[in-house]
């Protein structure tokens, strides 16, 4: 096995194939492992490098659980070993992780180097092909940073010797080194070794005087800096530069009869051309401003002053230089960004145009004489030439620059400028052409271009809608698209949505500080706090929510007067804060006299019905009931604020409480047959609203009921929809979720491969933005009928803890305690036999029963214990339980692994009792109820 974690980290088999190792935090435990391979890592340390600052409540339980699956992502339990003294360790040698390979050949390196230059290059070269990125980029911060900071300070280092051994080898020619060197020295430009490595590059090139230029840029920047001249290494090479080697002797070159008499021959060559200009090309594509570049080109074959005007980061430099390279005439870029005092704007382009022994710009323009004024000069030069100065940047030097382009056009007349300013020059001739942000779908190349070149492969469509997301929220800006783009180094594109998102609510939290903590406003806070719930909630910032609810209700007075204004905030608060507590909180919270009494008074309040009764969060009100547990309270309640809502509310209020009676239906007794009307309406405000969080909650509705009817094709679909537009909206809770249930829905169907592909990528998608524990706990569940499904006892009994683990932060849906209350006796059956199976599903049907489970569930319940119960030789039961979940089911099909549970039973149980006794059975328990069987099983 090898791993690496010089990059995004992976394991890769003896073939070197990698493994599917899903989700930000399983990558994480294994890049914190693979750092200390060979050795234990604590549990505390495991924490810190896999949550950061943020762990979760229980880090060891959760800790065990990752330890749990990455142990199966990688092959078995031997693979990562329980120390003895606590904690973990990675079964692996040093050398089969990338980050001590690179370690160990970057010191074999340097001891080669001395001696054996060429060997060394190769040996460092190899060390340095192992790094993918940057490393350890799956662990979270702080931790990343803090083991990083060595490494990537090894990489730097390896990277200039191995440039030192090039150089010194004679392999490589210098003149490709230098791209190389001229990055490092951008990136440490007060390194002098590393500015000896480049004028000993030029040098070796046969560039001298571009090598004593940049001695030149070098002295200025270490003055300039530092305040300091070059050390001895830099002033011997200059002082070796300024004694050229002599030229090696050539014979003459004989004329030949075809030259020409006083032509030159080929020993002096021609005459050098007049330069084209110095624009540089640059390294990567240009893409996203075609039609503006083709407009360009053609206002430039006909007008001498064009001006590029918009908000930094629009792109017009890169506009402007690709039009100038394209130009027939030669090309002048003046960066004019880098001026203090606008009388140094002259200076700048004759700079630029090379017409200064010194080429260094000058920050503040010395006084002119008759003799050198810069103007002037530049009038001089150009007036009996063509060629196109590009201005860049005049925003802050514009009347400067606007005073010198209306000379030079007036004097010059072969002179045209393309000139790019936030503002226009405002001079006689000029033509402005606004650079407007890129539209969506240039945007996205741009993206899918820098991003590819960032991290190799990427594509668009590994996450569009975050790509979209990214693209809209900056504005459509190039330089800010390429900047996030560079970011997928170490990100995937959610990730930088989310940061960027993180940027915006860093403003609103300092809002929210303001108003709570700095200077007090009570209901400024409450409406901030009502304008981002929903946020909040869409965009699982809930326990975030949730403290900031608590805080502004803590400053709300407690009684104010009823029916005013102040006293339906303080109630929608009140509302809002158990909503979000319950998504991270056990219902055990909610089922004290406090919050009773709490819900009782929210009720009294709300059921009465009137426009503040159906405003959001308000609307969501009857959750309290469910909360503290009085169900058929909330379920009358739910018909209660649908009637508020079709009285006082809005279509999406409306749909809101709508969805919430249909998921609620769905899942309890009676409640399928009455859900058609509900959703074929929701359908209609779907297409009303139109948001795309309503249409996704509305798929996931009608990929329910589909389900729940045994249509399972159509329930994927459906689901499948929910997921598109819950990411194309950043509901990231729901994106986990839908891909759960496109998983149930393989499962039922009979394809379990499918369904294991899929529930890995819940657990990745769950993973990557935590706090998603229902969704977790139900993933699991799922994985543990799986194993059965595949008689794998053992995986199954893990699947049920780990739920269970996640359970303890939620308030549990009756349906997921029945589900592994199922998985429970089945596997107890087979540790200790039906009787004792037996003895756990009954009891577990009549928790099912008094919570008003849905009867597919409460069905899958009796079929298990008809199972159980023709396994203990008692096939009369047997064949009354299996009856009356024929009955319940009411027509509806069995799933596949459900129909596995039964395969055979009915003959079985025939042939034991005979036609004429099954028959007899077979009748009674069709007439059964769901609390009648319940009692029968439990009887004793």
């Amino acid at each position: 096995m090898r791993y690496l974690i010089l990059g995004v980290t992976e394991a890769r088999d003896e073939t070197g194939a990698p493994l599917p190792i899903g989700g930000a935090r399983l990558r994480a435990l294994l890049a914190a492992l693979a750092l200390r391979a060979g050795h234990p890592a604590s549990v505390a340390e495991l924490a810190d490098d896999v949550w950061g600052d943020d762990p979760p409540q229980d880090a060891p339980a959760a800790l065990q659980a990752l330890v749990a699956r990455l142990r199966r992502a990688l092959g078995g339990r031997d693979t990562v070993h329980a120390a003895p003294t606590g904690g973990y360790r990675l079964a692996a040698a040093r050398d089969d992780v990338d980050l001590h390979r690179f370690s160990r050949l970057a010191a074999q390196g340097d001891r080669e180097l001395a001696a054996d230059p060429a060997t060394a290059a190769r040996t460092l070269r190899t060390a340095l092909s192992l790094w993918r990125g940057p490393a350890l980029a799956d662990l979270a911060e702080p931790a990343r940073t803090a083991h990083a900071a060595a490494p990537e300070a090894r990489r730097s280092a390896v990277l200039r010797r191995r440039i030192e051994a090039d150089l010194r080898g004679g392999a490589t020619a210098p003149a490709e080194l230098l791209p190389e060197i001229e990055a490092l020295v951008h990136e440490s430009p007060y390194d002098e070794p590393l500015r000896a490595q480049q004028l000993r590059a030029l040098r070796a090139a046969g560039r001298p005087a571009d090598a004593l230029a940049a001695y030149e840029r070098t002295r200025r920047a270490l003055a300039d800096g530092l305040g300091t001249d070059p050390g001895p290494e830099l002033t011997a090479l200059h002082a070796e530069l300024l004694r050229p080697r002599p030229p090696q002797a050539r014979p003459p070159q004989a004329r030949t009869p075809q030259d020409p008499p006083g032509e030159p021959t080929a020993d002096t060559g021609h005459p050098p051309e007049a330069p084209r200009g110095n624009l540089r090309p640059r390294l990567n594509s240009f893409v996203g401003r075609e039609p503006e570049l083709a407009s360009l080109h053609g206002d430039l074959t006909r007008l001498r002053l064009i001006t590029l005007t918009g908000p930094g980061g629009s792109g017009k430099t890169r506009l402007a230089e690709h039009a100038a390279a394209a130009h027939p005439e030669p090309g002048w870029l003046v960066e004019l960004a880098r001026l203090d005092h606008p009388a140094a704007v002259p200076g700048a382009v004759l700079s630029a145009l090379g017409l200064r022994e010194n080429s260094l710009v000058a920050r503040e323009a010395p006084a002119p004489t008759a003799a050198t004024d810069p103007t002037s000069r530049l009038v001089e030069h150009c007036a009996h030439r063509s060629l196109l100065l590009v201005l860049d940047n005049c925003e802050h030097v514009v009347e400067a620059a606007a005073e010198l382009t209306e000379r030079l056009l007036t004097h010059c007349p072969g002179v045209r400028v393309l000139a790019t300013s936030r503002e226009p020059l405002g001079i006689p001739g000029e033509t402005v052409r606004p650079v407007e942000p890129l539209p969506p779908d240039p945007a996205h190349r741009l993206f899918a271009d820098r991003g590819a070149a960032a991290r190799a492969g990427f594509t668009v469509d590994e996450d569009p809608a975050a790509v979209a997301e990214i693209c809209a929220r900056l504005d459509g800006l190039p330089l800010a698209i390429e900047l996030a783009a560079a970011r997928l180094r170490l990100l995937t594109p959610r990730q930088i949505a989310d940061r960027l998102v993180e940027t915006e609510l860093d403003n609103l939290r300092a809002a929210l500080h303001t108003t709570t903590v700095d200077d007090v406003d009570v209901e400024s806070a409450q409406r901030l706090a009502f304008a981002l719930g929903w946020f909040w909630w869409l965009r699982n910032y809930r326990g975030e929510g949730a403290e900031w609810t608590a805080r502004i209700l803590a400053l709300t007075p407690a009684h104010p007067p009823e029916g005013t204004p102040a006293y339906w905030r303080r109630m929608r608060l009140q509302v809002f804060d158990m909503f979000l507590l319950a998504e991270s909180n056990s219902a055990e919270r909610f089922r004290t006299p406090e919050y009773r009494e709490l819900a009782v008074h929210i009720k009294t309040a709300f059921r009465h019905g009137s426009p503040e009764t159906a405003v959001f969060p308000g609307i969501l009100w009857p959750a309290t009931s469910f909360l503290t547990g009085d169900v058929l309270e909330f379920h009358a309640d739910l018909d209660q604020s649908v009637e508020n809502c079709r009285r006082h509310a809005g279509d999406w209020e409306l749909g809101v409480v709508l969805m919430l009676r249909t998921h609620v239906a769905i899942d309890v007794t009676g409640g399928l047959p009455t859900v058609d009307a509900d959703l074929a309406e929701l359908h209609t405000i779907a297409q009303r609203v139109g948001d795309r969080w309503t249409r996704a909650q509305v798929a996931s509705a009608a990929g329910e009921i589909a389900l729940s009817r045994g249509r399972y094709a159509e329930a994927r679909t459906e689901f499948e929809e929910c997921l598109r537009l819950a990411r194309e909206v950043g509901a990231h809770v729901e994106a986990p979720f839908a891909i759960a249930r496109i998983a149930e829905a393989a499962y039922s169907a009979g394809d379990l491969d499918d369904a294991e592909r899929l529930l890995a990528e819940a657990d990745e998608e769950s993973d990557q933005h935590g706090g998603v524990y229902d969704v977790s706990a139900y993933a699991r569940l799922l994985a543990a009928m799986l194993a059965l499904q595949r008689g794998d006892a053992v995986r199954a009994r893990n699947e049920c803890e780990l739920a269970r683990v996640q359970t303890e932060r939620i308030t549990v849906p009756a349906q997921l305690t029945a589900g592994l209350a199922t998985v429970d006796a089945v596997l107890t059956a087979r540790e200790r036999g039906p009787e004792a199976a037996l003895g756990v599903i009954g009891p577990a049907l009549s928790t099912a029963v008094a919570a008003r489970c849905a009867e597919r569930v409460l069905a899958g319940m009796a079929e298990a214990a008809a199972r159980f119960l023709a396994d203990a030789d008692r096939p009369a039961e047997a064949v009354r339980a299996f009856a009356a979940a024929t009955a319940w089911r009411a027509g509806q099909p069995r799933s596949a692994p459900e129909a596995t549970v039964v395969e055979g039973l009915p003959e079985r149980t025939r042939a034991l009792l005979g036609p004429d006794r099954w028959a007899r059975e077979e009748a009674a328990g069709a007439a059964l109820t769901p609390a009648g069987l319940a009692t029968a099983l439990t009887a004793d």
